[in-house]
């Protein structure tokens, strides 16, 4: 079925049945409406690779995580956070007619990107003076942000959580269980996302006159860094009755470090994961964190990408997805006499 045959069969111009179809033109709402039910009847459908040469653009989207230190991909696909982000971006994606392209940062964050003809993309996590993200508003393509660009004085528009509240809402979660030397497992990393949590961290030891007990992982961001970082506060001077791991590879092997210095967990030491994963649920016993919802930032980060694509301004600037706490046995209420 072509555009000549639904013409043909509504009675009007070729030009008139892609007007009616694109939404565009000065058609009376009567016309619009019959060129519309003639199509539908006849099964006629719209090209979208044609429609989108006519406006200039290819179909493709680009999802980068230009997080270093966990920009491999093969480190990216294994933490739940960026999969669960990913599979919603992708699916709202093909929802609005689009396919996703997804990459990590190269060493200068633009290589990838320079041959590829992208109509927006999302950048998750951006790094201070985030390199992709500067290159490719340069060129004019549209970007939103997975987190705030540091050091940026105009972010454009971005998709996050609030993770100052996010952070204060777990550490009076460990507080209320009984913790009072509670320890932060961090990353050197320049997101905003870390620094928002080492910003929390700061001001609630400082408001509750507890002595910080920070302890910085450099590039890797899996289970060893936590074991080791763990190790180290465990076995220090003060030992912390309670951890906090920023990324969520970081809990599990904090909770391996506290089973191998034989600290009963939460008796001894309760564990937190700031983001949720499976290897949370496989841990013993299972790790209390925080749902991030990475599948509602993946779908509101694409949806609002889609919008400034075909010229439709996001309602908001920012868009704050919720956070929830989902406490489980690793920070379980810790009696009197333990």
């Amino acid at each position: 079925m072509r555009i000549r045959d639904v013409a043909a069969a509504a009675g009007v111009s070729v030009t008139t049945v892609s007007n009616a179809l694109n939404g565009k033109g000065r058609l009376q709402e009567s016309t619009r409406a019959h060129v519309r039910e003639t199509a539908l009847r006849l099964g006629y459908r719209p090209n979208p690779s044609a429609q989108r040469l006519v406006g200039g653009r290819t179909g493709l989207l680009g999802l980068i995580v230009a997080r270093q230190g966990a920009g491999a991909l093969s480190t990216i696909t294994q933490t739940t956070y960026f999969v669960e982000l990913l599979a919603a971006a992708s699916t709202a994606a093909l929802g609005h007619g689009y396919a996703l392209v997804m990459s990590a940062s190269s060493t200068d964050g633009v290589e990838p990107w320079q041959q590829t003809p992208l109509d927006g993309a999302v950048v998750v996590d951006p790094v201070a003076h985030d390199p992709t993200a500067t290159y490719l508003r340069a060129r004019g393509t549209p970007v939103v942000t997975t987190g705030r660009i540091p050091g940026a004085t105009d972010n454009g528009h971005r998709v996050d959580n609030d993770h100052v509240a996010a952070t204060r809402g777990l550490l009076d979660h460990l507080h209320g269980r009984g913790a009072r030397r509670i320890a932060l497992i961090t990353a050197e990393l320049q997101t905003s996302y870390v620094l928002d949590v080492d910003e929390a961290y700061a001001g609630w030891c400082a408001e509750s006159g507890m002595a910080p007990m920070r302890e910085a992982v450099s590039e890797d961001l899996g289970e060893t860094a936590g074991f080791d970082a763990a190790t180290r506060l465990l076995t220090g001077p003060t030992p912390p009755d309670a951890i906090l791991a920023v990324f969520e590879r970081l809990a599990p092997g904090a909770a391996l470090a506290a089973n191998s210095l034989e600290r009963r967990v939460p008796e001894d030491v309760m564990i937190a994961g700031y983001t949720d994963s499976v290897a949370n649920l496989r841990a013993c016993p299972e790790l209390t964190a925080l749902d991030l919802h990475p599948d509602r930032i993946g779908t509101e980060a694409v949806a609002a990408l889609v919008r400034l694509i075909e010229g439709e301004a996001p309602e908001t600037q920012d868009v704050l997805v919720e956070t929830g706490l989902i406490a489980r046995a690793s920070t379980a209420p810790v009696r009197a006499e333990a």
